[in-house]
């Protein structure tokens, strides 16, 4: 319902002929000798295609009126202007006349005229040039125009459109592999009925099925839950749909769609088996006709959240191996998705894939008859927080595992590669948090199979101020002061009063890591000759000059990888006595390792 409260209103004497009244409060009505004259301008979305409901025109009469009384209104045919009207230029009228008749009324007593049938026409292209206002008795009545200061003229329209033609039909053109299969399709959400019809032959005049109107408040239909046949396995068939909105307005049917059924082939899983020994174990799988493939592992710790993803890949080998540690805690259990796609063209509808998939389970575990190591230390690689792990093995593995609370956090790939001399390998950690206890274990693996048991060595890494490195170059620099920074969990949130809410609601779009600035100085440290100011000036330029670069910041009780920008370095007034302080400053954004599943 549109409420239309403005518009142009005046009338017309015959006994003053040439006399142009203009905008008036009241409109003087006498039968063959004084005539008013209403347009209300109509809502600029009421256009062809519409269909008007009701339009009601509501005029208040002024003073009282104890005799019955009989007004008209009628559609005027020309255009008319409030500065230029007047008895003799005045225009005709066309169309049906409406008449209301009372029996009297007091002041402010409203008239109401439906005028639907001319709003209709003003809808469908009609020229709007308002009404022509009669009265049917010689005694004057006056009713109120929009210069009155209350019960002005109102035009109350009711309208609506039919729904779209429904598009975007499925499954259309494609495969399904189910009996009866979910049919969507897209009405602009204006659906409150819908009717489908399903034929081979695209008969609309007597389909094989079809649904007659039932209420929806989704765009969709499930066949599975209706008296349809069902499709055949080879068999093919049509469909289409028409809607009705809220106002009972019904939409032009859609096009015939088509789509056929063709049965899903069978995929076998061969690898992994049930218990595996390495952290990137491969996947091997077979169907008939593979063009496609996906392998999803999940978290065990949290079975909705996907750990590892290989991407949907062109694949008619059914071979996938996780190019990194993803299998990386002893004795646990881990699910996983392979899906395959074969060479038909198939639709994806509720309940019914795409691919076929197989979902399997794999425990981590470890081989105890391998040989484990001796002399198992971890020491504070002082005075950094960095974490040094040494260890014996007489018999060189092909490999190493480093599992640090339970997690595989290092692998590598040849026994060499961590060889110190003789049968003493050695590794560093520079990603542990410090002042927090760690245990460690190395695991020797020999023919792609990863040991068990062995001594378990435990540590507590420490280290005074704030460290940067970068894994990749082993770029690192040590920084002090005590302003403890600016640190938060950045969020990105909006507030939403909804209608009708007694209270604004808050909505989160998106969660961040750590996230803020620090600021410090670089100074020189007696006890740590190695990281002078120079040097670690030299180091920060470094870091400045590879923004991209992931890098671990260290402090308090965190190490976590961030990404850093604004790195500022100025002259510290502090520097005296040859000795050189640089002030330091930066602002970071943590890259990853956040510690919170956020679904949004």
């Amino acid at each position: 319902m549109t409420l239309l409260k403005s518009g142009s209103a005046t009338w017309v004497d015959s006994t003053k002929p040439s006399l142009t009244h203009g905008a008036q409060a009241q409109l003087k009505l006498v039968s063959g000798a004084a005539y008013g004259f209403i347009q209300v301008g109509l809502p600029a979305d009421l256009h062809k295609g519409a269909t008007v409901a009701s339009a009601k025109l509501r005029i208040a009469q002024v003073g009282t009126t104890a005799s019955s009384r009989t007004l008209t209104v009628q559609r005027v045919s020309a255009k008319w202007l409030l500065s230029k009207l007047t008895w003799n230029n005045k225009p005709g009228v066309t169309g049906s006349a409406v008449a209301v008749t009372q029996g009297g009324g007091p002041d402010g007593n409203v008239w109401e005229f439906d005028v639907t049938a001319d709003v209709q026409l003003m809808a469908n292209g009609t020229a709007n040039y308002g009404w022509r206002i009669t009265s049917a008795q010689a005694s004057a009545l006056f009713v109120r125009g929009f210069t009155a200061s209350k019960w002005k003229p109102v035009l109350d329209v009711s309208y609506s459109y039919a729904p779209p033609t429904p598009t975007s039909l499925h499954p259309s053109s494609g495969a399904v592999s189910i009996t009866k299969p979910v049919l969507t399709y897209d009405a602009g959400d204006t659906a409150t009925q819908q009717r489908i019809q399903v034929d081979p032959a695209g008969n609309g005049t007597a389909p094989v099925f079809d649904t007659g109107w039932v209420a929806t408040t989704v765009e969709e239909y499930d066949l599975s839950t209706s008296t349809y046949a069902g499709l055949a396995l080879g068999a093919s068939t049509q469909w289409r749909v028409q809607v009705k909105n809220v106002a009972g307005l019904t939409s032009a049917w859609s096009a015939w769609v088509s789509f056929n059924r063709v049965a899903k082939q069978v995929l076998t899983v061969t690898q992994p088996p049930a218990t595996v020994y390495e952290p990137t174990p491969p996947f091997t799988f077979t169907m008939p006709d593979l063009q496609r493939s996906q392998v999803l592992i999940y978290d065990p710790a949290n079975p909705s959240k996907v750990l590892h993803d290989s991407g949907v890949r062109t694949d008619t080998v059914g071979s996938y191996t996780p190019n990194k540690d993803v299998f990386t805690k002893d004795d646990t259990t881990y699910t996983y998705r392979v899906r395959a796609w074969d060479s038909v063209d198939r639709e994806q509808t509720s309940g019914d894939t795409s691919y076929v998939q197989v979902v399997g389970t794999t425990t981590l575990s470890g081989d105890d008859t391998i040989a484990a190591v001796t002399n198992l230390v971890a020491s504070v690689a002082s005075p950094t927080p960095w974490v040094d792990v040494s260890w014996s093995r007489t018999n060189q593995p092909d490999g190493w595992a480093i599992y640090r609370d339970g997690v595989r956090v290092h692998t590598a790939s040849t026994g060499l590669e961590l060889l110190v001399a003789g049968t003493t390998y050695s590794w560093r950690d520079q990603t542990a948090a410090p002042n927090r206890k760690h245990s460690y274990k190395v695991q020797p693996v020999v023919n792609s199979v990863t040991g068990k048991g062995g001594p378990t060595a435990y540590v507590t890494p420490t280290g005074a101020g704030v460290w940067l490195l970068d894994p990749d170059t082993g770029t690192e620099v040590v920084l002090w002061g005590d302003d403890g920074g600016d640190w938060e969990y950045g969020e990105d949130t909006q507030t939403y009063l909804p209608i009708g809410a007694s209270a604004p609601v808050l909505v989160t779009t998106s969660m961040r890591g750590l996230e803020g600035s620090w600021s410090g100085e670089l100074a020189e440290v007696p006890s740590l000759p190695n990281y002078g100011v120079d040097s670690m000036e030299a180091n920060l330029y470094l870091l400045k000059a590879d923004p991209a670069s992931v890098v671990r910041l260290v402090a308090g009780d965190l190490n976590i990888p961030v990404y850093l920008y604004e790195i500022t370095l100025a002259p510290d007034p502090a520097s005296k006595g040859g000795d050189r302080v640089v002030a330091v400053a930066f602002s970071f954004a943590q890259a990853d390792e956040l510690p919170y599943t956020a679904v949004l």
